[in-house]
This record gives C-alpha cells, structure tokens and sequence, in this order.
C-alpha cells in the first residue's frame, strides 16, 4: 500500500515557527517499518500539497492519504479531500491528530468527506489500517484508535498508546525536506533549528488543555542516549546546531532531564537546544538541576505560567502555585543567563475583568524576558470545552470560528472587542513598562530574517476581533 501523509497549509497568521512535524514523521517510519511506501508533503513548506498530491495519483492505484488536522485546519483539508476524491477515485483518506482525537465519532459532522479518523498515537493503528486497505474484506473492529462507520452508525475504536518508545526509532527524517526548515529562524533561537522529543504523556488535568487526548496521560521516556543519537544524526547530516525539546511535560522528571543533559555533555556535541515549545513546569525546578541544563546547552526556556489569578488557576486545574512560580522564575534569572519566556492565556470562560488585571500585573513584575498572552480557544476534547458544550455556551458548528490570534467567548463583563484589547495592552505594558525588556527584544530580533517573523507575530496581535 502506497500511504502519503499530508500536513495542509497554515490558517491564519504565520507567526509561528515553521518546523518539521515529528507526529508525521514518526508516523511516516513506522509505516516504513511496515513496508509501506511513504510519501510526506507538508503545506507549512508548499502553497497546495493537496493538489500536488491529486496530480501525482491520477491514474495510480488504491493509496492512503493521511491528514493531520488541527481545528483550524477543517475547512482546508475538506476542500484538499474532495480534489484527491475528484482525480483519484481509488483512493481512501484518514484524518488524525488534534481535531479527531477531541471530536471522536462527531468527526464526521466536521469532516464528511474523509473515509476514517485516527485518535490519539497513531503508530500503531495507521499501519493496520494501511494493511487493511489491502484486503478484499477488510475489518476494522481490532484497529487501535480507528474511528470508522459501517451501516450501524459510527464507531471508536480504544486507544492503544505506544509503551516503548526507544521502539519507534527515529522520525523518517529522510522524508522531510530538511533543508527547507532550515532556512527559517526565530526570534530568541536567531538560527535554524529543528525539534525532537524525548518524552510523552502528561498526568495533568489542565482543563484548557486537550493534550492527553493524543498522547494519553501517562509518561513514557526515551532513553536520553537515543534521543541524543538523533541529534547527533541531525548535526552530522544536516550541520544543525539548535535543537528545540518539545516535549509535554519535559521537566517533570528531574532525574530524565540529569540523564538527557549528561548524555549531551559526554557527547561532546557542538549543539545548543531550548525548551521554548511547551513551557516547562516551575516546580520541578531546582538550582542544580538549572545549571546542568545549561552546561549542556540550554539556552532558552519557556514557562507556562497562565494566569496571575489564583480564583482562575484553580479552576484550570493547574495544581500549582502564584508564588512558587515566582520564586522559580527569579531562580532561572539568578543562577543562569537563559533566556526566558513566558505564556498567559487571556480569555478563559470564567475570567472577570479583575482576573485579567492580576494576570497582566504578575506578567509585568514577573523577572522574563518575553511574554506571550494568548487568547482562549476552546479545544475539542477539553474539560473546559466541554463543560462550555454542556451550558450551552459553545456555539454549534462554531469549532473554524476559533482562533488563537482572536477571542472566542466573551467574558462576563468584557467583550470580544474589548479581550482583544486587553490582549494589545498586555503586550504593550509587558515591555514598555521594563525598558531593558525592550533592549532584550531588539537583542532577540534582530537580524533580516528574524524580523520578518517578527512583524507576522506583530501583525497577528493587531489584527481585528471581528
């Protein structure tokens, strides 16, 4: 079976990193393994994939197309499955990724088009499917994860999350276009960079967060001397010399965290890597811990802090503290020169105009570098999400309404044009209220390419509510 996996273009404001996707990638090797031929486009990098695609399999046989949706993504990859159904008859389509793994069997109300859905890991269950699609009768009862229909309705299948990771092997980097990553830095990394995982799973309940519904609550590590294979790998064949650790939950356990930074260190490796993706847990942090970090090139580390209201983290469910993440903050700043970011989540269904005010001023007395204040967005599959769906206070058919650079649910006593305002004046306030904070973002930025994503990020944060 040929199986092509799709990444379709970004929706919206392109100010974020444009990065290979390891969840396709990992996927792409396992079906590898299986004896699958592999094809990856990915739209962050081609205008159309979806058309390239169509074109490449006129004519051809029975194939798999695989696309990874996002929320965001729904209306594009409609419109990219029904041209693949136009120009190649024969061919079958799965979706998986975020969007399924939170809508599960409501899939097909977003998505009518595609054949199946996928939820949570799919390493283990695309390959069955894939092997399936060969068969005169296939069955789909056993596949782990398959979200199917037959003439009795829809159907879920249990999720089967992979147990062993050092078993996948590496992403299939020799299917990614390596070299078109590359060429696209950010600002604080100012290089190119690429991303790598060493763990999954998250224990949390977050009720923002839909991320166990992928990669499932409990955490499974690599063994740090493979993950650092992988670096090695990536520096040898491609010259890369920053890494971006894009793990869930990757400070969770202190002792993996030692294990990665001395396997890093006894390699000798002329490499630097951040954790700027998924902001790290405060608490786990400690002084010794810090320092190793950053002898073995750490240089940059995000901090997901969320809110500055405990009433409101409290009902995120974030089991952590205003002041704890304070003194861990000031922590990172005295015992080492990592550059430190931080997120906040505006918006959040139950904030009050006295919630965002503490949010802001936390943020601004806060010691980091930069903050980020994103706009609340319901995600399917989320605690909170569904508690909106059971108050009646998700609007029906809305989920391509959402978007991060936009606010989707008024507050109480703030209105959507008024939470995108406060989102201008936290960012306003962030760095215009600390000079040396602006020194540090002129620092971060500054170099041609760094400024064209720079000005993308600034656009988002202006553009209009509505």
């Amino acid at each position: 079976m040929r199986v092509v996996l799709i990444r379709p273009p970004v929706t919206g404001p392109k100010g974020f990193p444009v990065t290979p996707d390891l969840g396709l990638l990992y996927l792409a090797r396992a079906l590898r393994n299986a004896g699958a031929a592999i094809d990856v486009r990915d739209g962050w990098l081609e205008s159309d994939p979806a058309r390239a695609t169509a074109l490449d399999l006129v004519g051809d046989g029975p194939v798999l197309v695989g696309f990874k949706l996002f929320t965001l993504g729904i209306k594009a990859v409609r419109a990219a499955i029904r041209e693949i159904k136009r120009r190649c008859p024969l061919a079958r389509t799965v979706v998986g990724g975020p969007h399924p793994s939170g809508v599960l069997t409501d899939l097909w109300g977003d998505v009518p088009e595609t054949d199946f859905g996928l939820a949570g890991e799919g390493e283990i269950g695309l390959p069955l499917l894939a092997r399936a699609m060969d068969e005169d009768a296939p069955s789909f009862e056993k596949i782990p994860g398959l979200i199917w229909r037959d003439g009795a309705g829809p159907h879920v299948n249990e999720c089967a999350f992979v147990e062993d990771l050092d078993a996948l092997d590496q992403p299939l980097w020799d299917a990614a276009p390596v070299r078109g990553y590359l060429a696209r830095p950010t600002p604080i990394r100012k290089a190119p960079h690429l991303p790598i995982l060493t763990s999954r799973g998250c224990p949390f309940d977050c009720t923002y967060c839909a991320g166990r519904q992928i990669t499932g609550r409990k955490m499974r590590f690599r063994t740090p001397a493979k993950a650092v294979d992988e670096i090695e790998y990536l520096h040898r064949e491609y010259g890369v010399r920053l890494f971006a650790v894009t793990d869930d939950n990757f400070s969770l356990n202190g002792r993996h965290v030692e294990r990665f930074c001395d396997a890093l260190l006894a390699r000798r490796l002329p490499v630097r890597w951040d954790c700027l993706a998924t902001g790290l847990r405060l608490d786990s942090l400690d002084e010794n811990l810090l320092r190793r970090m950053e002898q073995s090139g750490c240089f940059a580390a995000s901090v997901a802090v969320e809110s500055g209201s405990p009433r409101i983290l409290e009902h995120m469910q974030k089991k952590t503290d205003l002041a704890v993440m304070a003194e861990k903050m000031r922590l990172i700043r005295r015992v080492t020169r990592m550059r430190l970011n931080s997120y906040y989540i505006l918006g959040y269904p139950e904030e009050r105009r006295a919630d965002l005010t503490m949010t802001v001023r936390f943020a601004r007395r806060s010691p980091a570098h930069h903050a980020q204040f994103f706009l609340f967005t319901p995600l399917p599959g989320a605690p909170v999400t569904e508690l909106l769906r059971r108050e009646h206070r998700l609007p029906v058919g809305a989920w391509e309404t959402f978007r991060f650079d936009r606010p989707s649910l008024p507050l109480a006593d703030v209105s959507l044009r008024a939470l995108k305002r406060w989102q201008i004046w936290a960012t306003v306030s962030f760095y215009f209220g600390r000079p040396w904070r602006l020194l540090s973002l002129a620092r971060d930025i500054w170099s041609p390419p760094v400024l064209r994503d720079f000005a993308n990020r600034v656009g988002s944060l202006f553009r209009r509510a509505d």
